[in-house]
């Protein structure tokens, strides 16, 4: 990502799927899958857009994601992969936010994350992909928390995420990048 030609096509790319499932998710009687295909769409390219400091594009972008999400994830409750889409979403608004240094802002976005997160744990203690969330969102709160001051609240958060991170290297040898 580092050459500027490769944000350019990928942007181009998202912003291509972007008008084919827009298309799709407006059509009368669509399927939530079709709206959440644009909700993914959507995010990914607000995180192309963070990458590339375009901080107010990836707002509008991360807030049409959510817009689209939240509604699906309440009809369908027991979809995790919802659930996990919808929890990507939160950290990335509280990502931009944090960004943006307005980290109380950022905060409630994150503790939307951090919710979720913690939810799909607790249904699949084993699932180590979501363990890795659980962890990442914890260290991102705990850089919140120390933007507000809270260092003793950050320092809980931080020392959770080391405990799964420590966790997830015992149980997942074959994930170098955990380690």
């Amino acid at each position: 990502y580092a050459n500027l030609d490769r944000f350019e096509a990928a942007d181009e790319k998202y912003r291509k799927a972007l008008e084919i499932r827009t298309v799709l998710a407006d059509t009368q009687g669509a399927p939530d899958e079709s709206k959440w295909l644009l909700a993914a769409t959507t995010s990914r390219l607000a995180s192309l857009q963070l990458d590339r400091s375009k901080r107010d594009e990836a707002l509008t972008s991360t807030r049409s994601s959510i817009t689209l999400l939240e509604p699906l994830v309440t009809s369908n409750g027991s979809s995790h992969a919802l659930q996990r889409e919808l929890s990507i979403a939160y950290y990335l608004m509280g990502d931009i936010l944090r960004t943006a240094k307005k980290a109380d802002e950022a905060l409630s976005w994150l503790e939307k994350d951090l919710a979720v997160s913690a939810r799909l744990v607790e249904a699949a203690p084993d699932n180590l992909l979501w363990r890795h969330d659980l962890a990442t969102s914890l260290e991102r709160l705990g850089l919140v928390l120390t933007d507000l001051g809270r260092r003793d609240a950050a320092h809980e958060a931080y020392v959770k995420a080391i405990d799964i991170g420590e966790d997830l290297i015992k149980r997942a040898t074959k994930r170098p990048e955990w380690q």
